[in-house]
């Protein structure tokens, strides 16, 4: 069932002991659906995506969640990974996410960033260290400040 042509309505009352969501078809058929089935198929849409721009098979993936989140949401986003056809290669939190992407894109050396995290229920403010040794590995030292 493709996310796309279908609309997600939200139940705020457990089903049949479960938390979830209804998908309701076109057609007016309807379905109940996890959290983690409604994310693995928004991951199996980003994969193909990322297969047709690649001209290649994806095959595993990285992924950032909340600095915040607690282990079962880290078990669950690991679950929708899994059910999405993927092997999970690394899973990071966003600030360190978005740490690595700026030097990523600016080379850095030796260098001091601090990258401010406003999102959900904390604010997180990493002071980031980078200290490249070698040109192809990025030593990542990251403090947090609450």
């Amino acid at each position: 069932m493709s996310i796309i042509s279908n609309a997600i309505i939200k139940i705020n009352r457990p089903f049949q002991g479960t938390v979830g969501y209804i998908l309701k078809s076109n057609e007016g058929t309807e379905r109940f659906v996890t959290p983690e089935e409604v994310s693995s198929m928004i991951l199996r849409k980003v994969k193909t995506i990322a297969e047709t721009y690649l001209g290649a098979n994806v095959t595993g993936a990285v992924v950032a969640v909340p600095a915040f989140f607690q282990e079962n949401q880290i078990a669950s986003t690991k679950e929708a990974i899994k059910m999405a056809g993927l092997e999970l290669k690394c899973l990071i939190e966003e600030p360190t996410a978005a740490a690595i992407a700026y030097n990523a894109e600016r080379q850095l050396e030796n260098s001091r960033i601090m990258i401010f995290d406003f999102g959900g229920g904390q604010k997180l403010l990493p002071r980031v260290h980078f200290h490249c040794a070698y040109r192809s590995r990025i030593k990542l030292n990251l403090k947090y400040i609450i």
